[in-house]
């Protein structure tokens, strides 16, 4: 009834495989394990997407694909430490493995995107970046969404600027690039800057990835809810969030009035505000020109964030470690915006980011961010 429901609203539907959280410990002890491919016995290893048996687990994917009427699939990708990981190789054999098993299955109109999942020091590596681009060009699939261990909304201005620049050397494979597990500013940040097309987070969560955390059991216990203030470009904790915003004169650097009634209503309602201003930061970069957009980045977004920053950290409060992490936050702000200042006076002309396909919209023309 969801699913059909969504489809009615014109809501693209697309499964994510989880292959790589089932070659770690975490997926198998997970509620992954139960998927039609996942082996609860124990984790899957680059010979499982292999040969006869990668077919087998193609023609099951392929079958919950179709009956689950889905748009689009996440293809099977596994963590890729370089460009000659035997993970890669099973990866792109079990893409064209699972294109032809839904081509058999009636699912020849269902997507098929790559997740691409590499370590943050494989980004200085241009020549590795190329060979896995040079790897993917001939593979079945769409878009490829790009998932960065170490690399998030609280990436660094370095680690930023080899995003960027890496994502460039992707691009030349001619595929749509959507920066995954990336939120905030850097997410608008990377769109600007051509390196993305599209930005995925969760709500109010998922917008940082570490490969570590698939190295051992998921916790117990409920996480702590987290309430995003744009104006900083920052997640707080609920009990944070309540004492920054009610240090004196805070309400009217950071409160929402844009979509909460006051602190209760955000808090309350704290993964759809959240959801909705990354809609609005979104919807604010797709109004600017396409060659007007970094500026509007460096001058418009990151200016203003810094200038709010610094007003927050001069606002007493009675906790070190917060009045700590504000100054943190405000010293990072001014170092992205000078890295990406120098970055965007070396360039020789303005990258442009294709639009992600979608099956809904593949004629749609235009190159704006989703």
């Amino acid at each position: 009834d969801l699913l059909q429901t969504l489809n009615d609203r014109g809501v693209e539907i697309i499964l994510d495989t989880k292959a790589a959280e089932l070659a770690s410990v975490a997926g198998i002890h997970s509620n992954a394990r139960n998927l039609p491919w996942a082996n609860p016995a124990r984790q899957h290893w680059p010979e499982d997407w292999m040969g006869r048996k990668k077919d087998e687990l193609a023609e099951q994917i392929a079958q919950f694909a179709v009956e689950a009427r889905v748009d689009s699939i996440l293809s099977p990708g596994h963590f890729v430490p370089n460009a000659d990981s035997p993970w890669l190789i099973a990866d792109i054999q079990s893409a064209c493995a699972l294109r032809n098993a839904l081509d058999r299955h009636d699912g020849n109109h269902i997507r098929q995107d790559y997740h691409l999942t590499i370590p943050l020091g494989l980004l200085r590596d241009h020549d590795q970046i190329r060979s896995i681009a040079e790897r993917l060009a001939d593979t079945p699939v769409e878009n490829i969404w790009l998932r960065v261990s170490g690399f998030g909304m609280s990436g660094t201005p370095t680690g930023t600027k080899r995003y960027i620049e890496a994502a460039w050397k992707i691009r030349e494979l001619g595929k749509p690039i959507i920066a995954d597990h990336t939120g905030g500013i850097i997410g608008i940040s990377l769109a600007a800057f051509g390196a993305a097309g599209g930005i995925c987070h969760g709500a109010a969560e998922k917008e940082n990835f570490n490969e570590n955390s698939w190295r051992k059991k998921p916790g117990s216990g409920d996480a702590k809810r987290r309430i995003y203030l744009p104006q900083l470009d920052l997640y707080l904790t609920q009990d944070k969030a309540e004492l920054f915003l009610n240090g004196r004169g805070a309400k009217s650097l950071a409160l929402c009035t844009s979509c909460c009634h006051g602190l209760g209503d955000m808090i309350m309602r704290s993964k759809a505000h959240a959801l909705t201003q990354s809609y609005q930061q979104i919807k604010k970069l797709n109004a600017q020109p396409e060659l007007k957009r970094i500026n509007y980045v460096l001058d418009d977004l990151l200016s203003e964030t810094g200038r709010t920053l610094r007003k927050a950290i001069k606002i007493k409060l009675n906790d070190e470690s917060l009045s700590s992490r504000l100054q943190k936050q405000s010293d990072r702000h001014d170092l992205m915006h000078r890295t990406l200042d120098i970055l965007y006076s070396e360039l020789d002309e303005i990258p442009i980011a294709s639009t992600p396909i979608t099956i809904r919209e593949t004629n749609k023309e235009g190159r704006d961010a989703k």
